[in-house]
């Protein structure tokens, strides 16, 4: 029973962070480091509901780096936000 109990507490830990999430797929994200382009979205229950996000890491221009970054950003580390859709 406790296990099933944690198991949809973690599922509403997820549900909630992919319902607050400052960014979508094809939005660009900033970082006090990086600049990434969304290509994926995964939440994550850790102590707290947090996102991961995957995908294209951008030089300064806006240019993909030759070599590619395969490191997720965490939502609680993203400063700015570039929206692709303008509906949200």
């Amino acid at each position: 029973f406790e296990h099933q109990a944690m198991k949809t507490i973690d599922r509403l830990k997820k549900d909630f962070a992919m319902q607050n999430s400052p960014a979508d797929v094809g939005d660009v994200i900033k970082t006090e480091k990086y600049i990434m382009r969304v290509e994926r979205i995964e939440a994550a229950a850790f102590e707290y509901p947090t996102l991961q996000f995957y995908g294209t890491y951008l030089k300064q221009n806006g240019e993909p780096f030759a070599r590619q970054i395969f490191l997720p950003i965490l939502q609680t580390d993203v400063i700015g936000v570039v929206k692709a859709t303008p509906n949200k």
